[in-house]
This record gives structure tokens, sequence and C-alpha cells, in this order.
């Protein structure tokens, strides 16, 4: 191995002519090559940090999203719960609006997370523990998904609406 470096010493050296050259020239010609290393190394770096940054951009995307579904889960049952206790009629049909708004966006969150939707900035490509983590979750989403608020009451009858657009 030790033989094989020294070999390619003697052919850089002859090929660039140092014996030839004076000492300056040499010691210049040395500084180039070594800068003309050290930018390459550099830009080999700032590539690689710029691979990194994008494979991180995305998982915070995927984490970002997944934090939002905590809150508009609990936005949800807090709307759901002043509905319940509201009185007043308009009111209750502005929380009601909310609500329905609040789901569509916790629905719509859920998918790009399990399935991907380049609306949030990439696709979810799920290894199989987090499916199973998705397939686990789906009974409760369902409920959720599918559960009715009570809108109030018409002539003694209390009428119940999806939050989901798809009602």
């Amino acid at each position: 191995m030790a033989g094989i470096g020294k070999k390619l010493k003697e052919i850089v050296v002859a090929s660039l002519g140092f014996d030839s050259l004076s000492g300056t020239r040499r010691l210049a010609t040395r500084y180039f090559l070594s800068l003309s290393v050290i930018s390459l190394l550099a830009i080999l770096g700032a590539l690689l940090v710029q691979h990194e940054d994008r494979q991180s951009g995305s998982a915070a995307r995927l984490v970002n999203i997944a934090g939002r579904q905590r809150m508009l889960s609990q936005a949800i049952t807090k709307t759901a719960l002043l509905v319940a206790r509201s009185t007043d009629a308009a009111e209750r049909q502005r929380l009601l609006e909310d609500l329905r708004g609040l789901g569509e966006l916790w629905e719509h969150s859920h998918f790009a997370l399990k399935q991907g939707d380049p609306s949030f900035g990439g696709s979810a490509v799920n290894g199989p523990e987090v499916r199973e983590m998705f397939a686990a979750l789906e009974p409760h989403y369902s409920a959720m998904s599918g559960a009715d608020v009570v809108t109030g009451s018409s002539g003694g009858r209390i009428r119940r609406s999806k939050f989901d657009s798809r009602a």
C-alpha cells in the first residue's frame, strides 16, 4: 500500500515538473493544489449539508402535522363541549361552523400523515411499525370522525350533525 502512494507521488511530481521548478514556484504550486483540494472538500460538505437539510425538512413537516393533529383534536373537543353548553342560537351556529372547519382540517391532516399529501409538502412513506400504529388508531379515528354533535333542538327534537363535510 505504501509503495502505491510512493509511486503516485513520483508520478505527480514528475508530471508537474517539481524537480525543475524553483523553490518558490514549487511552494506556489503546492499551495494552489492544497487550495483546490480544500475547495473541493468544502463543496462536497455543502452538498451533504444541503441533502441532510432536505431530509430533516421533510421530517419536520411531518412532526408539525402530527402536532397540529393533537391541537385540532383538543380544539374539536373544546368546541363540541361549547356547542353542547351554548344556549344562544347564533353562538351555537358560529361554534358549529368552527367545528366543521376543524373537523375537515383534522381529517385532511390525518390523511396526509397516513397516505401522504403533496399539499402538505411531501409524501408519507410509512414503515410497518407506523402502519400498525395507524391500524390500532383506526377505530378511535372512525369513532371521532363519525361522531355526531348536538346542534340544537327544534320543537322538542334534538337534531344531530356531523362535523364531517361528507355528512
